[in-house]
């Protein structure tokens, strides 16, 4: 049970500023081993700030961060800096390789960076990249990798200390879907040998299918972290709706709004999207109306709400 656990990342209301911006506010949560972490947010929302504070790479303005019971503090001689990075992997959002080296050069520098022993490194690197599935790359040059194979090698660089967290900045980010299904299946495999990993990704799709929490960021405010079944089973008291029309696409939105069963209505492209609070004999009425009102139906179809439909609405809050 998680209240036997003890918790291997706590952050309290922690905060950064830029120049007079204040990206970060008060953000606070908890995580234990084994968690994967999902956080998800607009761009700007503060989602790299935040991972880039954890990794040691920003220092934080205010706010308390313990990572695996090690406090972040930026004091002399910085022997809590030097704890939290032997304990933190961070794969940042850019790829920023070194294009002339050979893939097990590239390795053998962060190795070394990490004071691996050199009897040790050779059993490192090949470790490393096997968990990323590129042992076959081994001695190949940077600069003629994929994109997608490019963003292992990243992964493998991540892993080459053997980090108990994992922070994973838009890992997806620029991989075909065949990449991003593999790099999936990775971070799967990576949980299971009980690294906690935070995810920072748009891809709402990916951070659905493997993470355990989920937490939404807008405006630098985290505004809900939730287990993620918890999160979604708060939306179970209603029914989504996705109606597409021929014409008229205002006037319909304008009578839907009208409905007192209807909520959160919203655009998707070019189909009104809508929670619909009421039973089937109303939901079959609602239809009826819009006909008599001679709205052309193109489609009417009815879903089940999801992390998508959850993430719209908080974000949608928080900018009103």
């Amino acid at each position: 049970m998680e209240e036997e656990c003890q918790e291997i990342i706590n952050v309290t209301d922690l905060t950064k500023t830029f120049q007079s911006q204040t990206v970060v506010k008060g953000i606070t949560f908890s995580l234990y081993p084994g968690d994967v972490f999902g956080l998800i947010g607009p761009n700007g929302a503060g989602k790299t700030t935040t991972l880039r504070i954890l990794a040691t790479v920003l220092k934080k303005d205010s706010g308390d961060v313990k990572i695996d019971n090690v406090p972040l503090t930026y004091t002399a001689p910085y022997d809590n800096l030097r704890k939290i990075r032997q304990l933190v992997g961070f794969m940042p959002d850019f790829l920023g390789l070194y294009d002339d080296l050979l893939v097990k050069e590239y390795l053998d520098f962060f190795a070394r960076a990490f004071f691996i022993d050199e009897s040790l490194r050779p059993f490192v690197i090949d470790e490393a990249l096997e968990t990323a599935g590129i042992t076959e790359l081994k001695e190949k040059e940077i600069e003629k990798l994929s994109r997608g194979m490019k963003q292992r090698l990243l992964l493998a660089r991540v892993l080459i200390h053997n980090p108990k967290i994992l922070l994973l900045d838009e890992p997806a980010a620029g991989l075909d879907p065949r990449a991003r299904v593999e790099l999936r299946d990775i971070i799967k495999d990576l949980r299971k040998k009980g690294k906690t990993i935070i995810i920072s990704s748009h891809i709402l799709e990916d951070i659905e299918d493997f993470c355990n929490r989920i937490g939404i960021i807008a405006k630098g405010c985290l505004i809900k972290f939730q287990d993620k079944e918890m999160l979604t089973k708060e939306t179970i008291n209603y029914v989504l709706y996705r109606i597409s029309l021929l014409d008229k696409k205002e006037e319909a939105r304008t009578f839907l709004s009208s409905q007192k069963q209807v909520k959160n209505l919203i655009w998707d492209n070019e189909d009104l999207s809508f929670e619909f609070h009421g039973s089937d004999n109303e939901a079959s009425q609602l239809l009826k109306d819009l006909i008599n009102q001679d709205f052309n139906i193109v489609s009417y179809s009815k879903g089940k709400p999801n992390l998508e439909n959850v993430y719209m609405k908080y974000t949608y809050i928080k900018s009103a």
